[in-house]
């Protein structure tokens, strides 16, 4: 049960700065962070079926229990470290509608997750991501 979002690809294109108006002056990649970056891409893909399953009726104990291991990982205030990279770009819209459905902090117990979506609410980039009527797309 493999879910790959398009989104992955166009981070991909960001990190290797194919994507149209990007350069290093201003990336969202930052090779040190490598495997720090590709570390989160692949906790939140793994944590798409089991938040699928949650969502549609089932095993929510196990997406918390998810979401408190990835809750481990956070390194503050953003993922990886003081930037935004696409790990965070990558997270954001899952866990943020997280949030909203269980709440990261009081239902799952994830305060770091909690605060890491608050302050990226607070970004012009993220906060225009941000739909007020939304959905699964699964």
């Amino acid at each position: 049960d493999t879910v790959l979002p398009d989104s992955d690809d166009i981070l991909n294109m960001f990190q290797n700065q194919e994507a149209v108006g990007v350069s290093s002056a201003h990336s969202l990649y930052d090779p040190t962070k490598d495997s720090a970056i590709q570390a989160w891409r692949k906790r939140v893909n793994d944590m798409l079926p089991i938040g699928k399953s949650a969502v549609l009726g089932g095993g929510k104990n196990r997406l918390i229990k998810c979401l408190q291991s990835m809750e481990e990982h956070v390194v503050g205030p953003y993922l990886t470290g003081d930037s935004v990279t696409t790990a965070d770009c990558h997270a954001f819209p899952f866990l943020w509608r997280l949030d909203n459905e269980y709440g990261l902090n009081r239902g799952c117990k994830c305060p770091k997750l909690a605060d890491w979506v608050a302050r990226c609410a607070k970004e012009p980039s993220f906060k225009k991501t941000i739909q007020r009527s939304w959905w699964w797309w699964w």
